[in-house]
């Protein structure tokens, strides 16, 4: 990766965000990790001028407040996420379609891992596919 890469994980877990970033941190050291504990705290830092739109966006599907599926459009809607991959980070295969997923433009579905180094390997290739 080039560059100073930003990404911003949703997720309303303090653990997970902290694994999440540990995890990170172990296959792209510079990157820098902005995190949100619900949809609505997305969406607000999203429509602050002073955030720099993220490269990727990493969140929980199932969220108190508001899921992945009612956040993703109003993230979209905040801020210019066309150039943002969208990725599920899901400790369960969340039941979604194939025709959900290409509507919110989702990149890719991870499952959340038990390990650090599971958790870096599945970062690292959905970043690297996401390109």
């Amino acid at each position: 990766m080039e560059g100073n890469v930003t990404c911003l994980l949703i997720d309303d877990d303090t653990d997970d965000q902290e694994l999440f970033q540990y995890a990170l941190k172990q296959v792209f050291p510079d990157v820098n990790c902005t995190f949100a504990s619900s949809g609505p705290e997305a969406v607000s830092i999203l429509k602050d001028d002073h955030f720099t739109v993220p490269d990727y966006i990493f969140m929980d599907w199932h969220m108190p407040y508001m899921d992945a599926n009612e956040c993703i459009p109003l993230l979209r809607n905040a801020a210019e996420l066309e150039e943002t991959s969208i990725f599920i980070l899901s400790g369960i295969e969340p039941l979604i379609t194939q025709e959900t997923i290409s509507n919110l433009g989702i990149k890719r579905i991870l499952r959340k891992q038990a390990s650090v180094e599971s958790l870096s390997d599945e970062l690292f290739k959905a970043i690297k596919e996401a390109g």
